[in-house]
């Protein structure tokens, strides 16, 4: 199920062919590993107000709750990460890319919302201080590293 229906986005998952696999040094994959590939995880950082770019610890919203929305590929990762964090979380998912609007974020509780930081982009022209996005950084292996820096 690696490359699922085999269509390019919009369709699909795919952002290029199957064959510029033969040509590539590593494979990056966030998520479910398969033979040959480098695995990668992503760290949760900080929260950052959409509006203000005001940063808060991890714990800032912990046993509070809170709304979060994400328009990415595997929503739940980002809902369950926000769980680990101990945010009660009221999930709202989207399809992948999707264009979000002001509507898209009026609830009727007026939780927090929390978004990743690839949705934000789409809504800094509506938002609030009641938005934030949850920073991260990727996270590869030291074994990883020295793979690369080999080959450089």
């Amino acid at each position: 199920m690696l490359f699922r229906s085999g269509f390019f986005l919009p369709a699909g998952p795919l952002r290029e062919s199957k064959s510029r696999l033969k040509t590539v040094d590593f494979v990056i994959n966030n998520g479910a590993q398969h033979v040959g590939e480098i695995p990668s995880t992503l760290k949760p950082l900080v929260f950052v107000n959409v509006s203000t770019n005001k940063q808060k610890p991890l714990d800032f919203f912990n046993q509070q709750t809170c709304h979060a929305v994400a328009g990415i590929g595997h929503p739940q990762r980002f809902f369950d990460t926000l769980t680990q964090l101990g945010i009660k979380v009221e999930a709202h998912a989207f399809a992948d890319h999707h264009a979000f609007t002001q509507t898209d974020l009026t609830f009727d509780e007026n939780y927090p919302i929390l978004m990743t930081a690839k949705d934000c982009v789409k809504c800094r022209e509506f938002a609030t201080d009641q938005m934030w996005y949850l920073h991260v950084e990727a996270e590869l292996s030291d074994d990883f590293l020295t793979e690369l820096t080999n080959k450089l």
